[in-house]
């Protein structure tokens, strides 16, 4: 039974017994109809535009040609996806601070979820082996 059904049953109740309704048990019933029959409105995210970013075609395509590149393998502890590891193309100086290095291979490196997770967007240590 919804808190809707509940008030109008309330309310029916008083009047059948011949007691006055409160005013505030009608604002209450108003008010969760004005909720009910409302839009929801979207939810802003601080951070959208990296959050769709990473669900484009282009960075995907990217992502994929720099794991096959650089292989499936952590840069930092060296676990593998054949160990069970979740492997991310991480950017070395995060895209917060360089947003036009989003899609520079130079910029990028090959950690397994567990290190990119550690490393965050604080540390821009690079892991990749001297050239």
């Amino acid at each position: 039974m919804t808190a809707e059904s509940r008030l109008i049953q309330r309310m029916s109740t008083l009047t059948a017994t011949g007691n006055r309704v409160p005013d505030a048990l009608r604002i209450q019933l108003a008010t969760l109809i004005t909720r009910r029959t409302k839009e929801p409105t979207k939810k802003k995210t601080k951070r959208g535009g990296k959050r769709r970013f990473y669900k484009t075609r282009e960075w995907r395509e990217f992502r994929y040609q720099i794991l096959t590149q650089l292989g499936a393998k952590c840069m930092c502890c060296g676990v593998t996806p054949a160990d069970g590891a979740v492997m991310n193309v991480d950017h070395i100086v995060p895209i917060s601070k360089a947003w036009e290095r989003r899609l520079d291979p130079t910029n990028m490196q090959v950690l397994c979820a567990r290190c990119n997770e550690g490393k965050g967007g604080h540390d821009q240590t690079d892991w990749r082996p001297p050239a």
